[in-house]
């Protein structure tokens, strides 16, 4: 299944209404957004919802690919490189 650009909007955009996403797919950008919006709210209970769908290595890759990449967007804004225009 390779990935379009309206599956990779779907993702970003409306991932918890789309019947297409398994709720593992879906719980990889919730825990991506609840760390942008509030990581504080990532508790024991978001974890213990994260570990019915990935493991604890799975779970580690996918937060620190989710920090280095929210980093590097901080990064970039730092150094006043401009935010990619919307192609869609």
């Amino acid at each position: 299944m390779g990935l379009t650009e309206a599956r990779i909007d779907a993702g970003c955009y409306e991932y918890e209404s789309d019947a297409s996403f398994t709720e593992a797919e879906k719980w990889a950008p919730r825990y991506a957004d609840q760390m942008f919006l509030d990581a504080t709210k990532i508790d024991a209970a978001f974890y213990n919802e994260l570990k019915k769908h990935y493991s604890e290595p799975q779970i580690m890759e996918l937060g620190a690919f989710i920090a280095f990449h929210y980093g590097m967007q901080m990064f970039m804004r730092s150094i006043g490189a401009a935010a990619p225009k919307n192609l869609g």
